[in-house]
């Protein structure tokens, strides 16, 4: 997780005052850049990668020495342990946790294309800001986008989609030359057209159904809550089971 990633899930983090940035910047520091100790240096860096001016820190570093909420540590500081555990408990992340985001990273990795690896790079950012609504509808993009243009991608999945187009949807009288014809079908038909030409396996076409049923429920206002196993589960099921086994 990078600096902005984390101060993203921080309320009005730009409004707080400079020692509570530099608390938090210093946990920041001990758990996702994994430094037992840090300087000044460490938390300069910190603000330039936010693209904020970095305050006066000889001001800053004594005064947080003095009331022991920074302790001395081979010539840097660190925080001190309670401060440092109440900032856990709030933004820290379960074993559990972590692990999935691990699995999360590595999918970008598993895709050929440029365009398809930086849109789920963004949709994985919403997933750990804790948007996951956002998170699903934009992978749900990407896979429904990705399974269009790998059916136009062969002439022959192409034909298979048109014949069976045709027996599915006789009423729809348009044969899918382009990428904008597939706008004449729903989601939903162009999922089982893809089953009925037997371009995807049975199993592929019910991971399709079922995640444009969890996209459709995101994608709108409701009492229904998104959590992040959810999510997550989401994520990875449709990158792997679409994005990645569809090439």
């Amino acid at each position: 997780m990078n600096v902005s990633e984390f101060t993203a899930q921080v309320a009005n983090f730009d409004a707080l005052s400079v020692p509570e940035k530099l608390k938090l910047l210093g946990w920041y520091l001990h758990t996702h850049r994994k430094l037992s100790a840090f300087d000044k240096p460490d938390v300069k860096h910190c603000f330039n990668d936010l693209n904020q001016a970095c305050p006066d820190l000889s001001i800053y570093f004594p005064r947080l020495l003095a009331q022991k909420v920074f302790l001395k540590e081979a010539g840097k500081v660190k925080l001190e342990g309670k401060v440092r555990a109440a900032i856990g408990k709030k933004y820290g992340e379960a074993p559990v946790t972590i692990a999935v985001t691990a699995a999360l990273a590595q999918l970008p990795a598993k895709i050929p294309s440029l365009s398809e690896r930086v849109f789920l790079g963004e949709a994985i950012s919403c997933y750990r800001v804790r948007a996951f609504r956002s998170s699903i509808v934009m992978t749900w993009c990407l896979a429904i986008d990705h399974l269009q243009r790998w059916i136009l991608d062969d002439p022959a999945r192409l034909a298979a989609f048109n014949a069976a187009r045709g027996t599915r949807y006789p009423k729809k009288a348009i044969n899918v030359m382009k990428f904008d014809d597939f706008e004449e079908f729903k989601e939903s038909e162009v999922i089982e057209v893809v089953g009925s030409a037997g371009l995807v396996t049975g199993d592929v076409k019910k991971v399709l159904k079922h995640k444009l049923d969890t996209r459709n429920t995101a994608a709108h206002p409701s009492t229904i809550s998104i959590d992040e196993p959810q999510a997550n589960e989401y994520i990875l099921t449709l990158v792997n089971e679409v994005v990645v086994r569809l090439v």
